[in-house]
């Protein structure tokens, strides 16, 4: 009986081996279908370091808080169109929701120094789920007015034309940091990286470090149209092309 018993029991075995091995696949495709469209929503976690004289991009999507964290406490924020963002405080941290697509900008006072963050609305997939703000305290912040420094992320359209006219003329599209006299932001410095001999009307390219900026009388030109050893013309427009 016993040995009857064993028998039974190893072709128990065996078929559940069997079972485990036929269906471990589906297991695992279930488990991807499951648990991809979390990651693929998932958004960013990153590092921004800040000045006073430079602004930070925080990338919001509806739906969606994020979390901006501080090396002190935040005493005081100005957001410059209240009604189009959700802010909460969390000690050392704000957290931000957008309740419309143009969110617009947030000064944050605290001990000692001044920051400046642009809000932009992105896919849920590309926006910041925690962004941690790094910068040296400085004593003395000047006050700022928003109606006399006022910046916004803005869509610029580049156009470039090479000298050598067999090549084609190139257009194409990256975000900036529009002041009312200059032109910055990081994809304005990557694209201005190469360039050595840049002339522009009425403008010029300032470098510090890797940053790049193109500073100009106000009002801020629209085009700004510059030349380089490489390109015979480069035109960089904002609003409806």
């Amino acid at each position: 009986m016993s040995e009857k018993s064993g028998a039974i029991g190893k072709t128990i075995l065996l078929w559940t081996l069997k079972i485990l091995y036929l269906t471990y696949p589906l297991v695992v495709l279930l488990t991807v279908v499951i648990l991809f469209p979390r990651w693929a929503s998932a958004g960013q976690i990153r590092r921004l370091v800040l000045s006073p004289e430079k602004p930070g991009v925080i990338n919001l999507a509806f739906g969606n808080a994020t979390a901006v964290s501080f090396q002190s406490k935040p005493e005081k924020l100005v957001p410059g169109s209240p009604q189009k963002v959700e802010i909460n405080f969390l000690g050392k941290d704000i957290t931000i929701s957008p309740l419309m697509s143009n969110p617009g900008n947030l000064l944050i006072y605290t001990s000692g120094t001044r920051y400046v963050l642009l809000f932009k609305v992105v896919p849920e997939a590309k926006h910041d789920d925690v962004v941690e703000i790094v910068g040296a305290p400085r004593a003395g912040a000047k006050a700022m007015k928003l109606d006399q420094d006022a910046y916004h992320v803005e869509t610029v359209r580049v156009l470039v034309k090479p000298r050598n006219k067999r090549q084609p003329v190139k257009i194409f599209s990256i975000q900036g940091i529009v002041f009312d006299d200059r032109l910055a932001g990081d994809e304005i410095s990557d694209f201005f990286s190469g360039e050595r001999r840049l002339r522009c009307e009425k403008c010029a390219l300032s470098k510090t470090g890797l940053d790049r900026i193109v500073i100009c009388p106000r009002p801020l030109p629209n085009p700004i149209k510059c030349q380089s050893d490489e390109f015979r013309e480069i035109e960089l427009s904002r609003g409806p092309s």
